[in-house]
């Protein structure tokens, strides 16, 4: 399947073993306060990836399983969990909270 972007850098991959395994779904976090294993969900801009950097965590059941999934019901995830831009600011700030903490 071609996507239109380049295969990630080593840093990247780095960010989705993070975000899949450390931080685990972003939505089951919001909405629980509990962690539930990942995969890495590309945001979207107009329908296309916007890159690897921008990958937000979230589990089969919030990402294309269940009738809360960013896939399936996107306008009720939103309303419910939150916009892409704020789950992905959350994200990232989860990411550097864990990498700064793995290098002291």
């Amino acid at each position: 399947m071609r996507t239109g972007i380049k295969p990630a850098t080593k840093a990247e991959k780095r960010r989705f073993q993070i975000i899949k395994i450390e931080i685990g779904c972003i939505a089951c976090r919001v909405l629980f306060g509990y962690y539930r294993p990942a995969n890495a969900h590309h945001l979207l801009s107009g329908g296309r990836r916007r890159g690897h950097s921008e990958t937000i965590p979230l589990c089969f059941d919030h990402h294309v399983g269940n009738k809360l999934s960013t896939h399936k019901t996107k306008r009720l995830f939103i309303e419910t969990v939150g916009e892409d831009d704020e789950l992905l600011e959350e994200t990232n700030r989860l990411v550097a909270e864990f990498e700064s903490n793995v290098i002291r």
